[in-house]
């Protein structure tokens, strides 16, 4: 059981690599063609974990391959698998349902997320329970209907770091914040032990952000990384008071289940021991091959007008009315590099776009998305702005309290999820019948936009 593979080169545009370092994929598939069954677990469509070049390298070389995907109200996850996977066996796994795979092999995929779906999978083996909750955020009634459906598991693992774009946000004149955007550390280690400690398991285990970031344009954002490290360190400071086991399983180590002793890898550990700085330095040293290859092929490129305009242009015309009069003629992206600068200004009242290479003025509730015009091209062309907050591969330039980038980021990666913007995805028995199962989670929504209206009417009363 596999899932969300990534162990062969880097992710959104030569940003994201394993730290540290992954192990040889060639002798992992040398191991997996040899078993009965291999089932590869698909949590959703960040690249991160829908990691394409590795799961080609599957579908290439183990025939008793298959994958599996949460049946999600959109069809974006699994039409995009497909074109890998080809006419590899791909099922989809009903929100909520248990699914017996093998005598010893049992499996639960639970979904959250109102506009993007992600999911959490459930592993019981042989009486063993994993939850590997991954980058899924449950809320008060989806993480209580997902404990009356699974049994206590003995080790539950979860994301701990940033994977958004708030440590990119500068004001208008490009100047930082006052008071940093992104929470710090210490707040994702805290999320990832009171979730840990209400699942109720034995074992937490810091998941699915080992990464560093060697691409010269993010580098500097290493200093933000929540490493493990630093994870299990809070959770030990915590668990003097509270009865949870924190344990630190790097790339390339792994546990055994019943006796829950971690067989370390000596490389992985020293890395972890000295100056973390030195030690990526080094290891993007150790890519420089490949990542000036990538920094040549930037440099040479444009902005594909075409490709852009159809893009944002589909975005506009799938944008409620309400939300067009929100946002209006306050986004533009500025697609710039050493060699290029071209804006991008996107209306969504006079539903149009244009290019120009001058920026408009800059007004209190503009927006500006500033992108490379290689990574803009690939964002467009392959419906993928979901991915590029999580690249930290742009700087967005607003006011603090200006939140029509958030918005902005929501819609088109709804749109591209192929979700609840469009008629056809709403009317669909598809869409009704996974939402229906999913209900706890509407009442988590529910209760969230109530906090929020009360939050806002309160703050406008203040004001006054």
């Amino acid at each position: 059981m596999i899932c969300d593979p990534w162990l062969v080169g880097s992710a959104y545009w030569r940003s994201w690599w394993n730290f540290p370092p992954q192990t040889c994929i060639d002798s992992l598939i040398e191991e997996w063609s040899g078993l009965d069954s291999l089932f590869v677990y698909i949590t959703h469509l960040h690249w991160d974990h829908f990691h394409g070049p590795t799961l080609k390298l599957i579908a290439q070389h183990c025939k008793n391959a298959h994958f599996l995907l949460p049946l999600t109200p959109e069809r974006r996850l699994s039409k995009d698998l497909r074109g890998i996977a080809r006419k590899k066996s791909i099922i989809e796994l009903v929100h909520g349902r248990p699914y017996q795979l093998t005598r010893d092999l049992d499996v639960l995929s639970f979904q959250s997320g109102p506009f993007f779906a992600d999911s959490a999978l459930y592993i019981n083996v042989s009486g063993i329970g994993i939850l590997n909750a991954n980058d899924s955020k449950l809320s008060r009634f989806a993480l209580g209907d997902l404990l009356r459906k699974i049994d206590p598991p003995k080790f539950v693992l979860r994301s701990h770091s940033s994977a958004n774009y708030r440590a990119c946000k500068r004001n208008l004149d490009g100047s930082s914040y006052d008071a940093q955007p992104d929470k710090p550390k210490e707040a994702y280690s805290s999320e990832f032990f009171e979730f840990c400690s209400a699942v109720g398991a034995s074992f937490a285990i810091p998941f699915a952000s080992n990464m560093a970031y060697l691409h010269r344009d993010t580098f500097v954002y290493n200093n933000g990384i929540n490493s493990a490290d630093l994870v299990v360190s809070y959770c030990d400071e915590k668990t003097l008071k509270f009865p949870l086991n924190p344990l630190l399983v790097l790339p390339g180590e792994s546990v055994n289940l019943k006796s829950s002793k971690v067989l370390q890898s000596e490389p992985s550990r020293l890395l972890m021991k000295k100056n973390r700085s030195q030690v990526l330095r080094e290891y993007a040293l150790s890519k420089s091959e490949c990542l000036e290859r990538q920094y040549l092929m930037e440099a040479k490129a444009s902005l594909n007008l075409r490709i852009v305009e159809n893009y944002f242009l589909k975005v506009v015309n799938a944008c409620p009315i309400f939300l067009r009069w929100y946002l209006k003629d306050h986004i533009s992206i500025h697609a710039k590099s050493e060699n290029f600068s071209l804006f991008c200004l996107i209306d969504f009242a006079r539903k149009s776009v244009c290019f120009s290479e001058y920026a408009s003025v800059r007004r209190a509730n503009d927006v500006f998305f500033v992108i490379h015009p290689y990574v803009l091209n690939d964002v467009c062309l392959n419906r993928h702005f979901n991915s590029l907050g999580v690249s930290k591969r742009l700087e967005i330039l607003a006011a603090p309290d200006n939140k029509r980038d958030v918005v902005f980021n929501y819609l088109c990666n709804t749109f591209e999820a192929e979700g609840v913007l469009l008629w056809s995805v709403i009317i669909s028995r598809r869409f009704w019948g996974v939402w229906l199962k999913r209900w706890p989670e509407l009442l988590d929504t529910l209760l969230f936009f109530s906090r929020f209206t009360m939050k806002s009417s309160s703050f406008s009363q203040g004001s006054k």
